[in-house]
Parts: C-alpha cells; structure tokens; sequence
C-alpha cells in the first residue's frame, strides 16, 4: 500500500479542517433562523398587514395610528389637540374615515368644538392628506361605516330634544364621498349605547341594519341620561322603498354577514348570541346563557367571533363559533379581569386583533393583542401606558 506524503496528508487535514468550519458555520446559521422563527411573534412571516387604531392616555388627547401586524413599524397619522375616534378603512384599502371631536363631546353630551366631524385621510400617495367630508355641527356625532362599493358612508346619530325633557332624536345618515353631500333619514326608534357597533351594511349596498330600541325614548328629567340597558330590537332599513322593518325582536346589535345570507345579533342583555335571514325568518341561537358581546363576522362568513365575560375574577374569553356545524373555539384574553373589546378579523380570517381592557375608575387602560385564529396563539403590540383601541385592519396590502 502506498503511503501519502507528508505534504499530501497536510492538504487533506486542511480540507477536513475546512469542510467541518462549514458544517459549524451552517449549524450556527440553522440554529439562529429557527430561533427567530420561534421567537418572532405569530404572523410576522406573512405578507404584511396594517392596521389602524385609536391611542392615547390621560395625559394626552387620542389620535389614529398605524403599525403593521408586528407592532414594530408603528406612526402617527393624526396629531391634533382634539380626539380622534372611530376609524374606519374605505374598502379599497386607500382612504381612512374618522370623527373628530372631544371625549366630552363623544360621550358627555357637551357641545361638540367647531373642528368637529367626519374626516377622510388619503393614503394612496407619499404623503398622507386629509379633508373635512362633514361638519358634526351639521350632521352630529356617528361612527362612520362605509358602503361596500366606496361610494358613500352610513352612520347613526342621536340628538337631544332641545329643552332636555321631552323625546330623544336618531338619525340615520347617508354620506355621498365624492360630492360631499347627505341625506339625514329620522328614526322613530330610538338609536342608543356604543354607536360603532350597531351599523352594518348589506354586501350588495342596498340595506342597512342596526339596533334601536322598539319605540321613541324620552326624558322626563333635566339631565337625565340616555340608559344603557333597555329593550332593543335589530332593524332592516332598505333604501329602496325606503321601509324599516323589525327583524329581531331582541337584539342589542346586528351585523351583516359578508354573503349577504345571515344576520347575527345578541339579544338586549347579550345572554344569546343568534342567527337570522334578513326577513327576519330561519332564527337561530348558536351561543345561550353568556354574556357575548362585540361580534364580528370572518371574512368568508363561516365563522363568528365574540367577546364573552366570564365573570369579575376571570375576565373574558374570545369564541369563535362555526355558522355550518356549530363547533366553537375558545380563545383565552390575556390578563386577569380583563375585558376583550373592539374585535377585528384581519382580511385574510387568519388573526383577531382586540383590546384586553383593564377595570379602571378613571381613564382606562388597555392594549391591544394579535390572536392566531387557529393556533390560538397570541401577541401583545408595544403597549406605551395609556389606551390603545378599536382597532381595524386594512382591507388591502401595503
């Protein structure tokens, strides 16, 4: 057997040498990547998602942010000295509609600052523009909702009968975007309680429903405030015929489902969770003796999620409850004596954002989290001290 120089046994530790520093290195490099992957929070590896919410604290006023799905590339898209609510992406992804106003205003029943309305902010150039569409002096207060072609928004607004005492007015009202003009249609209903959650569009634009209680509210006292608990109904008002029909006896909210085949509702106090046709035949119920509240359809409109409280020592739970074989799954809300409020699916049905809102006596805190759908994972954005809400994911990629 013949046997290798000296100089050709050099070359080959060498090239052992060599080849085992790049398995090493290789190593290393797998090592770091699974890392990231496990460390990263859920959803950072998919096409990026923006999502536009309301923050603040009691020091300073609220203003509308956007961050994408991470939470890490987060800015400012409103600084003002007034506050900022309700936003609300148009349906190609390239407008934001807002209210502007006070939270004096919004919910203490002053008078609204002569800046107040519903704005729109333009963000399909480089640099983001903003507009007055309408005036709350003209119009009051409402949380803006859009149509699903684009053209026009809906909300609902209350007025207060002049002297105090006396019937409480609702107003439903139709913003045209492109001419800035409306159409203010009365209620006899009584519209009450989180104006955000009680609009919703039919998918074809050619209806709306909401909630309101079942005959005119008065106020037999100065002062007297709106309740928070009365009897309430779920309506159909078809702009067609421009007829208004009650098509669940007992609803605190309703929503539209994105095929256009179902509404669902919680009742007056939220015990029940139901499914309805929009002739108000074919009810339902998926979810009884609960406490459900802020629910919102998947995208494709098989599921349904809700925030439903589990008492004071436990908080609440998110559900998300299958419309064709009634299964469900229960999502835990991080936090004790957390409440789980303003629920968002992003547009792919993949994740829920919500706000995980602490009991508080003064101005609340609360922030938001990212929950994987199906993992049941979930993430908290950067949470500065204050308030981080009503959250809403972009209908379209960046």
């Amino acid at each position: 057997m013949a046997i290798k120089s000296d100089a050709t046994l050099d070359k080959m530790n060498m090239l052992l040498a060599r080849t085992v520093a790049a398995l090493a290195v290789c190593v290393l490099v797998t090592a770091a990547v699974v890392a990231c992957l496990w460390l990263r929070p859920a959803g950072a590896g998919r096409p990026a998602q923006e999502i536009a919410y309301v923050g603040g604290s009691d020091t300073t006023n609220l203003d509308v942010f956007l961050t994408d799905s991470s939470g890490r590339r987060t800015k400012a898209l409103t600084t003002t000295q007034e506050d900022e609510l309700y936003p609300a992406w148009s349906p190609d992804g390239k407008s934001l509609a807002f209210v502007r106003t006070t939270l004096a205003a919004a919910f203490g029943g002053v008078r609204p600052p002569a800046s107040a309305g519903i704005y729109l902010l333009m963000l399909d150039g480089d640099k983001p523009r903003e507009e007055l569409l309408a005036r709350a002096q003209d119009l009051g207060i409402g949380a803006p909702v859009w149509s699903p072609d684009g053209r026009r928004i809906a909300m609902l607004t209350v007025s207060m009968p002049p002297e105090g005492i006396g019937a409480v007015g609702s107003a439903l009202t139709i913003i045209n975007v492109a001419a800035k003009t409306h159409e203010t249609i009365p209620l006899t209903p009584t519209v009450t309680g989180s104006l955000s959650a009680l609009l919703s569009w039919s998918p074809d634009g050619t209806a709306v429903s909401f909630s309101a209680t079942r005959g005119v509210l008065n106020l037999e006292r100065r002062g007297d405030r709106l309740p928070e608990d009365i009897p309430s109904a779920g309506y159909v008002y078809r702009f067609a015929t421009r007829t208004l029909a009650m098509v669940a006896p007992e609803a605190n909210s309703i929503a539209w489902s994105p095929t256009g085949e179902l509404l669902a509702s919680t009742d007056t106090f939220g015990a029940k969770l139901n499914v309805v046709r929009p002739d108000g035949t074919g009810a339902r119920t998926l979810l009884e003796n609960a406490a459900a509240q802020d629910v919102v359809w998947s995208p494709d409109g098989k599921r349904l999620a809700a925030s439903v409280w589990m008492g004071e020592h436990e908080g609440s739970q998110v559900l998300i409850l299958s419309i064709d074989n009634d299964s469900r799954t229960a999502l835990a809300v991080e936090g004790e004596d957390r409440g789980a409020y303003w629920l968002s699916w992003s547009r792919d049905g993949a994740y829920l954002a919500y706000t995980a809102l602490a009991p508080s006596e003064t101005f609340p805190e609360g922030g938001l989290w990212i929950v994987d759908a199906q993992r049941g994972t979930s993430f908290a954005l950067p949470d500065p001290p204050g308030l981080e809400t009503m959250a809403v994911w972009r209908p379209t990629s960046r």
